[in-house]
């Protein structure tokens, strides 16, 4: 994967927590629900059960929040997001 941000730009932490993937796209759908039903959207979220991420929750949801909102933001009207995790 491409780092995008120069290592310097990032805020460092030492924060390692096990984030439930499944949980937390189901929370970040529902703070979506309105905008994207304002355009006739549905969010299919399909989720390995026990998919899980290690790293800082709070960054991890900050991102996963913008790449949801965006793609919200920039769908055309009555189509579907979807979002596919699995665990390896």
């Amino acid at each position: 994967m491409m780092n995008l941000i120069p290592r310097s730009a990032t805020r460092r932490t030492d924060r390692m927590d096990a984030v439930n993937l499944p949980t937390l796209w189901r929370e970040l759908a529902a703070g979506v629900a309105e905008p994207a039903a304002s355009k006739g959207l549905t969010v299919d979220l399909r989720m390995a059960d026990d998919a899980v991420m290690v790293g800082d929750a709070d960054a991890l949801a900050r991102v996963f929040r913008i790449l949801l909102s965006s793609a919200v933001h920039l769908s055309a009207r009555d189509t579907c997001i979807t979002v596919s995790v699995h665990s390896e």
